[in-house]
Parts: structure tokens; sequence; C-alpha cells
């Protein structure tokens, strides 16, 4: 019997799956008793039991007698995996300051939320009287390793940026900030590992990516490119982190941002728009931040209903940008600052074994793990990162 059932999109490369693994092994090695299902939405769009990869596929064939669920996805999937007659516990987040209205029925379903930043905690409580709790991604490094990648000369200083192509992660942005801080440079590249899946029109992505950039390896100079658009494994994506020597994301909203959590802990600077739930974990002196206005939120590319319309979110400021990247490549000493003293805070703050007693914590205050506590809590397994995020 487990006191405690995990349910999500395990086997996903998105964020959603690659934070639902993050969590999964914090509770874990936390003592919880916890047992997974991993699921996915076959073509027709019907939710399906999925395959999910070790180390944590154990935690599949552990019972299901269980007393709380924690249902990790997105806002609108809650009420298709929620579990009758148990404590339904929603794992979820939201990148600007509301929820689309018509996402207040499906978080009602919810007894109660959790979400990774207080920026989208506003959020969800403006959209119901449930009770919303904070608790952030758990974030690991990447495993050692050596310092390369495939195609990639060893001596150019890399910008990475991993997003899917939408316009809230901002691609043209970074690509012409790139192009102004850099044009006619040889000495400096940026490597983007972009996907095309959530939400956007593929082909209209791959024209865009055609006309703003070169793509593929070998890189073209100048200015430096390239464009990974393939789907890589989890030791690949540990790989460019390794290989980079900063990350940049002028996002437009983040309800957390996860692959600049994931770069701090590599010990990567980061270069961010200085607005929504990266804030939660970042400051003036542990990332490069971009200056900012809040415009209208517009998703040019999005397929069906856009959740932002009516909505605002952040436009970075261009100049700000390229002082950013300029700075970042030619002040080395502040760059190394910048770099360690985020490494410092990621690895203080979103620690799995702090984030694992945080969540046990709450489970206990609910009453859901009743008498366990014999189980000692141990190291959560480092995971490695996965997808597009």
């Amino acid at each position: 019997m487990s006191d405690v059932r995990y349910v999500g999109f395990l086997g996903e490369a998105s964020g959603f799956g690659v934070a639902a693994r993050a969590h999964l092994a914090a509770l874990d090695g936390a003592g919880v008793d916890v047992a997974a299902r991993a699921v996915l939405f076959d073509p027709r769009g019907h939710l399906r039991d999925a395959p999910f990869d070790a180390p944590l596929d154990r935690l599949v064939r552990r019972s299901h007698a269980h007393r709380a669920v924690l249902v990790h996805s997105t806002p609108l999937a809650l009420p298709l995996l929620r579990e009758a007659g148990r404590l339904n516990i929603g794992v979820t987040v939201w990148e600007t300051e509301a929820l689309p209205a018509h996402w207040d029925a499906p978080v009602r379903t919810m007894d109660e939320l959790w979400v990774p930043s207080e920026f989208s905690a506003r959020a969800f409580r403006q959209a119901t009287a449930r009770p919303v709790h904070v608790v952030p991604h758990p974030v690991v490094a990447p495993p050692p390793g050596p310092r390369r990648f495939p195609g990639v000369p060893d001596d150019l200083f890399v910008f990475l940026a991993i997003f899917e192509w939408q316009d809230r992660k901002n691609p043209e942005g970074v690509v012409r900030a790139f192009r102004r801080a850099f044009g006619g440079r040889r000495d400096v590249a940026l490597l983007l590992k972009v996907g095309s899946r959530l939400g956007a029109d593929h082909g209209e992505t791959l024209r865009l990516i055609e006309r703003l950039t070169p793509t593929g390896i070998p890189f073209r100079t100048p200015p430096v490119f390239a464009v990974l658009q393939d789907a890589l494994p989890p030791a690949a994506v540990a790989q460019l982190y390794r290989r980079a020597d900063a990350y940049v994301s002028l996002h437009r909203a983040e309800g957390f941002g996860l692959c600049m959590a994931e770069a701090m802990a590599a010990g990567l600077p980061v270069i961010a728009t200085g607005w929504s739930g990266n804030l939660e974990f970042m400051d003036g002196t542990t990332a490069f931040l971009v200056d900012h206005r809040l415009v209208a939120a517009r998703q040019r590319q999005f397929r069906g209903d856009d959740p932002f319309r009516g909505m605002r979110w952040a436009e970075p400021d261009r100049d700000a940008a390229v002082d950013a990247l300029r700075a970042c490549v030619d002040q080395p000493s502040l760059r190394t600052r910048i770099a360690a003293a985020g490494q410092a805070r990621v690895a203080a703050e979103l620690a799995p074994s702090r984030i694992g007693a945080l969540m046990r914590a709450r489970l206990e205050a609910l009453g859901a793990l009743g008498a366990l506590g014999a189980r000692r809590p141990r190291p959560p397994r480092p995971l490695p990162p996965r997808g597009d995020r």
C-alpha cells in the first residue's frame, strides 16, 4: 500500500514531464511512500497509461491503495485525472497574472493546488478559494562529463537557449538581440534547442526558423548560429548544459523557468527577462536581468483558442538585452561572480532534499501520510534533464 499516488506526464520530454519526474524523485527521497502513474494523450486526445523510464519506473509497480493523489498536469487536464474518494492535489502552473476565464472550473475540481512560484500562485488564488501553496520545482545539476558537444568548436563562447518555439518564449527576440550584439564576430555562438509541439503551427515555425537563422550543425559564420530541432536523449541535453558558456532567456512570461534554474545549477551565468516566475530564484546578483515593459499578450503561431488573449506579459528591452549579452562575454569577472552566486542560490533553495521535505510536511499536515514515518528520507537520485522546455 502507498500513501500517495503521483500521476502525470512522467515520460514526456516537455517541461511538465521534467518537473513531474523531479517532484516524484524528491518525494521518494523524502521517505514518502509514493506510487507512480505515467499518462499521455494519444493522437485522438484520449488519456492513456504510458511507459516510464528508469530509475523511478519501479514506483509504477507499487500498490495504488492510496489516501491522496498528486495530479501533475496542465490546468485543463486536472479533472480528467482526478480520483473520486481521494484527496486530490493539483500540481500545475500558469505564466501570466490571471488564468483564462474558462480554466476556473477545472481548477476547482482539486482540493488543493501546488504551484512553483508566488507569481503563479497569485493567478490561481484569483480563480479559486481552494488552498494554493508554493512548491518550487526541485532542480539538480547535470551529471559531470566532458565539456563538448558534437559539431560545436571548442574555442567558441556559446550561448544556449532551450524552448518550445512560441511567442511566449520570444525566440525571435533572442535571435535579433544576438545578431545585434555580435554581428560579424566569429568567436561567439548562439545554440538554440527548439521544439514546436505545444500549440504552435509546425509549418509556420519551420518557416520562421529558416528565415531567422541558418539551421543545423556545423555552424555558419558570421554571425554564428545553430538550431537543433530533433529530440535529444537525456545525456545529450546534459551535454548541452556542460558545453554552454551562458544561458539566455528573453521570455515574455514564465510560471517558473525550469531551464533557467537548471542552467544556474550547472554553473552557467543566465541572462533573463526581469519579470514573472524566474524572479523567485534570481535577482540582479545571481543573473543578468533584462529590463522590460508590459504589453498586450499575443500568440501569433497558436492553433485554436489562444489562452493568453486579453492578458499582458513582458516585452524585454532590446538595448538592455544586447548590453547584457555583451557584458556576459566581455566581463569575465562579472560573469564568473554571477554564475557562482546563481549556482549557490539554486543549490540552497531548489535542492531536491529541501523540496521533498516541503512536500512531505504539507502531506503530513493534510493527514495524507497516516502512520508512515518509519522510512527515513534519503537523497533522491539525480535525474538527467530532458526536453524542449
